[in-house]
């Protein structure tokens, strides 16, 4: 249907939508318009009806307004978290879980327990063996070897003396080893420790090469360096990894190159002759006096060149280029001016 003069509103009674009519229609049946469901008007609505049932012009309420009607309605709801039943953990966990979990953890914490003492251990025994083997070798020495006293041998024994003296430290034993290798070594885990010479190391040096020699080697034993090394060959021996310990092994080898540079400086320091402690090193690779020089001529020149990270000792041209480069500081300079003589 269609209406042109609004008399009254109604609702549909399918849909509710509002439909409008003239009174005349009042009793008849009528078609609404979006369900198009045929039904008949009950009642005449009133002239207060009609004016009640038309739909007010809506005026927007200020933000203000909104926004308190918005925060009652929010006040107003119902908390449903609070009303809902709190389940714990244990009601949905099954039988046992706990218990497989603690078992678990003690498993794990034993077996990290057993190999820490086990590691422990191990290292521990191999420090000791390492201590029971630098006291045996200190006592195969006495026994078997030419030991330098005043008496045996004064000369050498005055070397010793000295650069004990000026690198301000007790003077330990000396022994001499017949062996024709060029070499010497220091040993000892505590006490005074022990300094051995080859033979051949003694005739091919001058008192002022074979000086800072055993200066060297009593900076060995000044700086502790033949005890940390019985205490880094036992971290080595522990670790299982092969591939940790070989890491570990050349980390401990950098370390012992740069041990060596230091005892230089202690050999620089006992003997005093930059000269000589360059010339000490240099027969060791070569000992003719000619061929010496010149070896000492090109390590100081040339530039540094790399170390064999697997080696204990530097290469011998770093070695001398840095005595040639510290007897020029101000810290040798401070060193040598504490003795005289």
């Amino acid at each position: 249907m269609t209406a042109t003069t609004p008399g009254f509103l109604y609702p549909c009674p399918n849909c509710c939508q509002r439909l409008s009519s003239s009174r005349n229609l009042f009793g008849k049946r009528v078609r609404c318009l979006k369900c198009q469901t045929v039904f008949v008007i009950a009642e005449p609505p009133s002239k207060e009806k009609s004016e009640a049932n038309r739909v007010p012009p809506v005026t927007p309420a200020p933000p203000v307004i909104l926004e308190q009607r918005q925060k009652q309605q929010t006040e107003s709801r119902p908390k449903l978290q609070r009303s809902l039943p709190f389940i714990s953990p244990p009601e949905l966990q099954v039988k046992g879980e706990s218990t497989v979990l603690f078992c678990t953890l003690a498993v794990a914490a034993s077996i990290f327990l057993f190999a820490t003492l086990t590691t422990a251990l191990v290292f521990g025994l191999l420090v000791l063996i390492a201590y029971f083997g630098i006291k045996s070798h200190q006592a195969d020495l006495r026994r078997t070897a030419f030991r330098v006293t005043a008496q045996t041998a004064p000369e050498i024994d005055a070397l010793i003396q000295t650069a004990a003296r000026r690198l301000t430290m007790p003077t330990p034993e000396l022994f001499i080893v017949e062996d024709r290798e060029l070499n010497a070594f220091a040993t000892g885990f505590d006490g005074l420790g022990t300094v051995v010479l080859n033979s051949a190391l003694v005739k091919a040096m001058s008192s002022d090469e074979l000086m800072f020699i055993i200066g060297h080697e009593l900076t060995h034993i000044k700086c502790g360096h033949c005890k940390y090394s019985a205490f880094t060959n036992a971290t080595v021996g522990t670790i299982v990894n092969h591939g940790i310990a070989l890491l570990t092994d050349m980390i401990f080898k950098l370390w012992s190159r740069k041990a060596e540079f230091t005892c230089d400086r202690g050999g620089l320091v006992a003997c005093k002759r930059p000269d000589a402690a360059m010339s000490a090193l240099a027969k060791l690779e070569n000992l003719d006096p000619v061929e010496a020089r010149k070896y000492i001529d090109r390590a100081v020149r040339s530039n540094p060149s790399v170390d064999d990270w697997f080696a204990t000792h530097p290469d011998t041209n770093n070695r001398i280029a840095a005595i040639a480069h510290y007897a020029k500081t101000r810290d040798y300079f401070c060193l040598q001016s504490l003795w005289e003589s």
